[in-house]
């Protein structure tokens, strides 16, 4: 990859409710027209009002996957912010701020840009709320970036919304920012950025919106969910697709009800999904195995926040990944697959519609508060190459041509032929107990066992046609990071930083987590000089599976449990502490 001339970050920080999120997601977008890529992440509590919420952007010319430690310009909307924040400030950096708002600057060693925010505001006739677009007035002015685009994303923003009036004194605080600092901050900052004159353009999107359009990709036509953060976005990103789609959106009372609708959605031929987080799916356990006895396509979306419990609502974490491995009483096939990035949310979860139909078994999405809420330009998805694959499922012709039907047929791949409610000559029983091929309850110790290794023979077909994990960079390098999920974006950041300083490091990801890719994951960590761990959890879950699966013991770790992602400056450092 080329040396990017631009590697720029900006982070802004206030109380919930100061619009912190809707200032640093303009922002983004306003780089993102220019040309630029993007990626946006946040942090906030578990709080409607107060606390300390904060976004940032890294911006470059080149693609980025990750976030940095360093901002160069801070925008302190509260004497929080410059407490918190200032020490990621280089001396080249600068910080925003209200000098009627933050009183101790001490701890600040780089420029300063003291605005009235507040008095701004009021002379334009605004709201409290509005001085968020007087700083990102000033910020665009203090890169001599052109505000005209920005312009155009309030109006987009607040138009139909809010009306031209708002629109107006959003505008007109914004250039009053502005002004401000070509007045008393002119050519003061060391940092310039100037838009690509004709920018292709790109999507700017989420993890969870990533997630959503490739349900829409595969033809999903029913999501029933209750609301549980981090997993909701996709339930309010899809109620806009659902006239254009006909898919329906329901909002259930629980998640037992949200994974029951889907399975019963499935069950009658619809393509289904349910999606919430730990303490969600922890209730759809039942219906879980419920689809596992039906063989009943679904797809589950667990988006991972920390726990026990309540946990950490608002922060990442990996810690699900034994949990949806083994949720639900008894035993029956399920895939877990985990996505890394955007484009994999969206591409990942499309194909987990094509598997869930093919076998008949439910498909989990692991993925977490991280990747889903984390932003990123991307370049369109190739929504024509998604194929849509719906397995053994007969038509309505050639159900009539039937002479007898077994719903559960036992077969050589697991998989029996299926047919939808209403289809003429094949009626059938579905049960949650044990059953005989046509459907009918048994407790006959014969059927019982054939019924088990036939369900459990999917994974055996599934695991042949499944892509395998391969290793991304060089062959042959001294260290090889090991992770799945969202460490992807953090790791591929790390190894660029580490390439410079001529430490040669690989890099493999384990995609699809059950069935495990046991021969592939032992033939490449056989031939590896050191392998790392690399995980957002205190158990090292994925260490622990893949010992399980291949007697490999990883004894290098570097796992991260503090409800934060990782840092691709803080694995650097200690890749080459390792090192040296």
């Amino acid at each position: 990859m080329p040396m990017p001339k631009i590697d720029f970050n900006w982070r802004i920080g206030g109380r919930a409710g100061e619009g912190i999120m809707v200032s640093g997601l303009l922002m983004s977008k306003t780089f993102t027209r220019g040309g630029l890529h993007i990626f946006t992440n946040t942090e906030h509590p578990s709080l409607i009002r107060g606390g300390h919420n904060t976004i940032r952007i890294r911006a470059s010319d080149q693609p980025v996957h990750a976030q940095v430690d360093t901002v160069h310009l801070l925008v302190a909307l509260n004497q929080d912010t410059v407490d918190l924040h200032a020490h990621e400030l280089p001396s080249d950096g600068g910080v925003i701020f209200d000098p009627d708002v933050v009183k101790n600057t001490g701890n600040i060693s780089c420029k300063r840009y003291p605005i009235p925010l507040k008095q701004i505001v009021q002379e334009v006739g605004g709201t409290p709320v509005m001085i968020n677009m007087v700083a990102l007035g000033a910020s665009l002015a203090l890169l001599r970036y052109p505000i005209a685009s920005f312009e155009q994303l309030i109006k987009e923003q607040y138009a139909k919304r809010k009306g031209a009036e708002v629109v107006k004194k959003n505008i007109a605080a914004a250039r009053k920012g502005a002004a401000y600092v070509t007045q008393y901050f002119s050519s003061d900052f060391s940092w310039e950025i100037r838009p690509d004159a004709l920018p292709a353009q790109r999507m700017f999107i989420s993890g969870n919106q990533a997630t959503a359009l490739g349900a829409v990709a595969a033809g999903c036509k029913w999501m029933s969910a209750y609301p549980m953060t981090p997993a909701t976005s996709i339930m309010q990103y899809l109620v806009g697709w659902e006239r254009k789609t006909g898919m329906i959106i329901k909002q259930t009372e629980d998640e037992i009800a949200a994974m029951a609708m889907a399975v019963g959605a499935g069950h009658v031929g619809v393509r289904s999904m349910t999606a919430t987080s730990g303490g969600g799916f922890a209730l759809m356990s039942e219906m879980l195995s419920l689809a596992g006895m039906t063989e009943t396509p679904v797809v589950a979306i667990n988006v991972t926040r920390p726990g026990p419990s309540t946990g950490l609502p608002t922060r990442t974490e990996q810690s699900d990944l034994r949990f949806v491995l083994h949720t639900g009483h008894g035993e029956f096939p399920r895939v877990v697959v985990s996505p890394g990035s955007v484009e994999e949310s969206f591409s990942l979860t499309a194909e987990a519609f094509n598997i869930a139909e093919k076998y008949q078994l439910p498909v989990i999405v692991l993925t977490d508060k991280y990747l889903a809420e984390s932003y990123t330009d991307q370049d369109f998805f190739d929504v024509k190459s998604i194929a849509i694959a719906r397995g053994k499922l007969l038509t309505p012709a050639q159900a009539k041509k039937l002479k007898a039907y077994a719903r559960y047929k036992l077969t050589d791949d697991g998989v029996s032929p299926r047919t939808l409610p209403g289809y003429p000559n094949t009626r059938f029983r579905a049960t949650g107990n044990e059953h005989d091929e046509t459907g009918a309850i048994t407790e006959d110790q014969d059927i019982r066992r054939a019924m088990v290794e036939k369900r459990m023979r999917k994974l055996e077909t599934l695991a042949k046609e499944l892509p395998q994990p391969v290793l991304i960079g060089p062959a042959h390098a001294a260290i090889t990071l090991v992770g799945f999920g969202s460490t992807k974006g953090p790791i591929l950041e790390a190894m660029e930083i580490l390439n410079k300083k001529n430490i040669h490091v690989n890099y493999l990801q384990i995609t699809y987590l059950h069935p495990f890719p046991s021969a592939t994951v032992q033939r490449i960590l056989s031939s590896v000089k050191l392998p790392i761990i690399i995980e957002n959890n205190y158990t090292a879950q994925l260490a622990g599976l893949i010992r399980q699966e291949t007697c490999i013991a990883i004894e290098k770790k570097l796992l991260k449990y503090d409800g934060l992602p990782f840092s691709a400056m803080k694995l650097a450092e200690y890749i080459t502490r390792l090192v040296h």
